[in-house]
């Protein structure tokens, strides 16, 4: 099952909660209008039955579930749809872990964190630290990847290796691309409407002893009044049982559902790692005894379901609502050898100065997965520690024999197939070609992404022309924005500022044009995290340059359009200037309008023939089985193109897939993807928020 898939099961799933709540909701309300009858009209001459069947008492009574149920789930989610993973991670007790730390260990984890993001294409997520909390736990959270957070306790850092580490962050990030993490939050929702159930009935259980009070007083009603607190304290016993029955049901579903979701997650991991021993020794280690995965947190049970391990103590009813299946089944699902023995007692992977002790072997090997037992013929994971077999970091689309003679049209549709086929994955590959990336990014540069204001002007710098006169009228802008911005404007002092604020940014821009085009993405990408620490004010202030910068040549060229569509697609929702986009669309009917001014503008962007074009336009439509006419170049111009991306990305996930494979059949209708033609699918997969895992070389 590929990315679009998981995103679009994702999506029947949503429908099938919300039909699973209806049908909630309708128990909910024949069980407590029952109830109402029973306590408050038992004593009636009128038959039951036709006091049950009473029209206003059904609209009464169902009005007052639904605004107490409904509204209460709705509340939740809204509440977390603006809190965002930032907000539920800070109500979780993390802490931001900031790009300009200087603890090893959170160099470490960060350092991993940004290359699981830069191979896998979505935005560098921002990294908290649950610093109260022992355990060896992490989750990740977030209603899109580019809301999405990770999550890591104090007793990760403190007790896993790096591979151990790296496996962890692998299972949470398969969680954001598999669409897990938007599931998880609403179940949040819906489990907190129900247990609003519970604590109506509790609070007027609680509160009896004041009618009983007042019945005390006025003597002469005391039947009427003992009636009514009678009434009112079976009412709320059974609210009370109604409530924990529909809990003890929906704790149940979640935790089946969470279950077959973390050994999914297991196994994308060792995909996407290629090395069983990280996460199969992360997980023998939550099951020492002295350490474990518990989450003291109050605020962490209505969010178990988000942890990497089981954040409860060892119990009945723990194990009955346990929402991670049994540690020793998921071990043996890696290394079918394990025999259940867990470590008795676990050494520190860093001493009393807080330095990382990365000499710590027997600490390393002793409780991991063996490679011996990985290469069990039972295991479905026996070859995957084998990394000979693995391609080199200079592939990106292996093809066999047959394949590299076929035509360029056949060839361009398997290479267009193999690429979309790879979007929300990882491999090895991707992560030894992001650390290569990562590690050919200056020192210089790398400390200045970590701090915001750096992060702005290297953006900057990047957007800086080639040609002298246009640069000159970028320089103009930047000079402007540092004046406006500048508590000194007409000191002496204030111009030399200035003068080395545009000298810096002329540095990174040499700089960055002495290295390869390729490590201009990942730089953007990294960039993100350090950008999010803005105040709004200065995020409009940034946003508003760089649009300016990019409108100097009256042009917009296809890194500029990538840069912004990269930048501002998660940025935007970040500060709240854009709502996630709304999906509209579901047949390619509905959209083929759209699909023919992009796929326009790619067959003239790509080829300088006119035939070429034509026939790069046809192979987009015929993925699709169909035929059409190829736009005149003013009726798919970039203005033209841009909108019709931004209409294609209200599609359902399994319709992106298709339009992406269409697009990538055009551009590889020559056998070819060119370094700026890369770029430019980039940028419309970052729009059709797609994340597509980085390339190994710029041209295929």
């Amino acid at each position: 099952m590929n990315f679009f898939e998981y995103q679009d099961q994702s999506r029947r799933k949503t429908k099938w909660l919300i039909f699973l709540y209806i049908l909630a909701m309708i128990c909910i309300f024949l069980a407590i209008h029952s109830l109402i009858i029973y306590c408050f009209f038992v004593s009636s001459k009128t038959s039951y039955w036709t006091i049950w069947l009473n029209p206003l008492l059904i609209f009464y009574d169902s009005v007052g579930i639904l605004l107490l149920v409904g509204c209460s789930s709705l509340f939740k989610v809204v509440q977390l749809s603006q809190l965002q993973g930032d907000g539920i991670a800070t109500s979780l007790g993390g802490e931001l872990i900031h790009r300009s730390t200087t603890s090893p260990q959170e160099k470490r984890l960060l350092n991993i964190v940004d290359e699981m993001a830069i191979a896998s294409g979505i935005p560098v997520p921002n990294v908290y630290l649950l610093r109260t909390e022992p355990g060896i736990n992490a989750f990740a959270a977030g209603f899109s990847p580019e809301s999405s957070v990770i999550g890591v306790t104090q007793g990760a850092l403190d007790y896993l290796n790096r591979d151990e580490l790296q496996g962890v962050i692998a299972h949470e990030f398969s969680h954001i691309l598999n669409g897990d993490s938007k599931m998880n939050l609403r179940l949040i929702g819906v489990l907190f409407g129900l247990e609003m159930i519970v604590l109506v009935g509790l609070v007027i259980y609680r509160n009896l002893f004041m009618i009983s009070f007042a019945s005390d007083r006025d003597r002469d009603n005391d039947g009427k009044a003992q009636a009514i607190v009678l009434g009112l304290l079976l009412f709320s016993i059974g609210i009370i049982i109604i409530g924990w029955i529909g809990m003890f049901f929906s704790n149940l579903i979640r935790a089946a559902v969470s279950r077959q979701r973390e050994f999914l997650a297991d196994a994308s991991a060792v995909q996407f790692t290629r090395n069983p021993l990280g996460i199969g020794g992360a997980l023998k280690k939550i099951g020492c005894p002295r350490v474990g995965s518990m989450i003291n947190h109050s605020h962490s049970v209505e969010t178990s379901h988000l942890f990497f391990g089981n954040i409860f103590r060892p119990g009945f009813f723990s194990s009955l609502f346990r929402t991670h299946p049994d540690l020793t089944v998921r071990i043996q699902r890696i290394d079918p050898n394990f025999d259940g023995t867990y470590p008795e007692q676990l050494l520190k992977m860093r001493n009393e100065a807080g330095q990382v002790n990365l000499n710590l072997e027997e600490n390393n090997a002793a409780y991991s997965v063996s490679s011996d037992q990985t290469k069990n013929a039972n295991s479905p994971f026996s070859n995957v520690n084998d990394r000979s077999s693995l391609p080199k970091a200079t592939m990106f689309v292996s093809l066999n024999q047959s394949q590299n003679t076929m035509p360029s049209a056949q060839k361009g549709a398997v290479i267009a197939a193999a690429i979309v086929d790879s979007i929300g994955q990882i491999n090895e590959n991707n992560l030894i070609v992001a650390e290569s990336l990562m590690e050919s990014i200056p020192l210089e540069i790398s400390e200045q992404l970590n701090r915001s204001q750096d992060a702005k002007n290297i953006i900057w710098a990047l957007l800086i022309d080639s040609k002298s006169e246009i640069a000159k009228k970028q320089k103009d802008i930047l000079g402007k924005y540092w004046a406006s911005h500048s508590e000194n404007r007409t000191s002496n002092s204030n111009d030399q500022k200035m003068d080395d604020f545009l000298q810096q940014v002329e540095k990174i821009s040499t700089q960055i044009k002495s290295l390869s085009a390729q490590i201009r993405i990942p730089i953007v990408q990294l960039a993100l995290p350090a950008l999010k620490d803005l105040s709004p004010g200065d995020y409009q202030a940034f946003r508003s340059v760089v649009n300016e910068l990019i409108r100097c040549d009256q042009r917009i060229n296809i890194f500029e359009y990538t840069l912004s569509a990269l930048l501002f697609n998660g940025l935007d929702r970040h500060f709240g200037l854009t709502p996630a986009p709304k999906i509209r669309f579901a047949l390619f009917r509905e959209v083929i309008e759209p699909f023919r001014v992009a796929a326009s503008f790619l067959a003239y962007y790509g080829n300088e023939d006119s035939e070429a074009q034509k026939k790069a336009f046809l192979a987009a439509f015929g993925f699709f089985y169909l035929s059409s006419e190829l736009l005149s170049r003013s009726e798919c111009s970039p203005k033209a193109f841009f909108a019709a991306i931004q209409q294609l990305a209200l599609s359902t996930p399994v319709l992106k897939q298709k339009l992406l494979t269409a697009f990538y059949c055009c551009i590889c209708d020559d056998g070819i993807i060119t370094e700026t033609e890369g770029e430019l699918i980039r940028a419309i997969s970052a729009i059709l928020n797609c994340p597509m895992p980085v390339w190994s070389n710029s041209k295929q």
